[in-house]
């Protein structure tokens, strides 16, 4: 089942028996860019031990879009009003229904009866075992191409907000003389400098489709940048997250609790990079604890320091006329951030799977990278090789240290 559903263009990654999540070890991150190999998947399903099927959704498999009914009555209602439900793939879940359909632009977004899930989400699909026992199945089966729509909306589904949300949008304000305030707009509102989105979260939570367009991406960017990469980093990296987000001059002075649906975005990412042993609620209750905490938001220092490389007008004379590329040159401007950061006189720790993942090439490329920047360049010095749990410390050789002091240095983690 697994390669039929390769063939039909999903990426897909093995979910351990009788769970939700990817077995302990395996990284799904990747398989949101790029769909798994027959042979990868023929290894992963070679070894006995009865693994389910997950299909990642979003860009990577198609702009594929699964709508999640967690209640069959709601399921039942929107499908009696709605004949083009007739001919959309379906499957039974141990708890509701799912549709699957093509849509382009969806993202993750959490509904008051379920879940669309989108780019950044993935489901559990037929032939695999609910946690509580009832095995997936097709009610509608998959045809030969999967339906396509131009816009979510077309498919009519129920309201994703409670009627009670709605009215509290809706509410006016009174004021002082008992006149209805005019509703506000996206400028900042004077009296107390929150913006449109904010005046909403104050009244419900919020997810991503109710920031600007600026403020949703920085915080995906928080998300990236702190999701754990391994077991046992998770309450740090909820900190990270927290201290990360508060650098969101819009999100600082929020309500913690009106932020849960982003912390979930956070916990989907990290899910399957933990041990497994705690749920979203320790995370979400992590969160709470961590946020009023934060005394001085930041992002991660490798992060900032990227952040700070990017933006950096340092001449790199040395690689001049060599045409060794982009990633090359940011690279090296990374590790002069780096060195920034701790001094001329202290190493500076990097990590391939860092470098990679900030670089957007694999960690094996990294390392290359790294390699000829140490050795055939000479631009930085191996001062300690790394470990499993440590990255190697280099510092700039002694001939580029001057470059580590043009310019401003800025704190670690600012």
């Amino acid at each position: 089942m697994a390669l039929d559903y390769l063939n039909r263009g999903f990426s897909i990654l093995p979910i351990a028996q009788g769970t939700k999540r990817p077995p302990k070890g395996l990284r799904w991150r990747p398989y949101q860019q790029k769909a798994p190999s027959a042979r990868t998947v023929r290894r992963w399903y070679g070894n006995g031990k009865g693994w389910g099927v997950g299909i990642v959704a979003g860009a990577v498999s198609g702009h594929l879009v699964v709508i999640d009914f967690d209640d069959p009555q709601v399921y039942a209602q929107w499908a009696e009003g709605n004949p083009i439900a007739k001919t959309l793939p379906t499957v039974r879940t141990g708890r509701g229904y799912q549709v699957y359909v093509r849509c382009p632009g969806v993202r993750l977004r959490k509904c008051i009866w379920g879940e669309i899930r989108g780019a950044g989400g993935y489901v559990v699909a037929p032939t695999s075992i609910h946690p509580s026992g009832r095995r997936y199945e097709w009610t509608i089966p998959l045809g030969e191409a999967l339906p396509a729509f131009a816009n979510i909306a077309e498919l009519g589904l129920p309201e994703t907000e409670s009627p009670r949300d709605r009215e509290a949008e809706a509410m006016p304000e009174k004021g002082a003389e008992g006149v209805p305030v005019p509703p506000p707009t996206p400028q900042r509102i004077a009296s107390n400098s929150l913006t449109l989105y904010q005046h909403r979260c104050q009244k419900r939570r919020v997810g991503l489709e109710d920031l600007p367009a600026d403020v949703a991406a920085a915080v995906e960017r928080c998300v990236g940048l702190t999701i754990p990469r391994r077991p046992r980093q998770r309450g740090d990296r909820v900190f990270a997250f927290a201290r990360a987000l508060q650098t969101i001059p819009s999100l600082r002075e929020m309500d913690p609790t009106s932020l849960t649906p982003i912390v979930r975005l956070w916990w989907h990412g990290a899910a399957p990079h933990t041990s497994g042993e705690h749920d979203f609620g320790d995370v979400v209750a992590d969160f709470l604890y961590a946020w009023p905490r934060v005394r001085k938001p930041g992002l991660p220092g490798v992060h900032a320091a990227f952040e700070r490389a990017t933006e950096s007008s340092v001449a790199l004379d040395f690689l001049e006329g060599l045409g060794l590329g982009e990633s090359m040159k940011l690279l090296a401007k990374l590790c002069i951030e780096l060195q920034r950061n701790v001094g001329c006189e202290a190493p500076f720790f990097l990590t391939c799977a860092d470098a990679g993942a900030l670089l957007g090439v694999s960690p094996q490329r990294a390392s290359r990278l790294l390699h000829v920047l140490a050795e055939s360049l000479a631009v930085i010095e191996v001062v300690e090789p790394g470990t499993k749990v440590r990255g190697t410390r280099y510092r700039l050789r002694a001939e580029h240290l001057h470059l580590a002091t043009i310019g401003p240095r800025g704190p670690p983690g600012t």
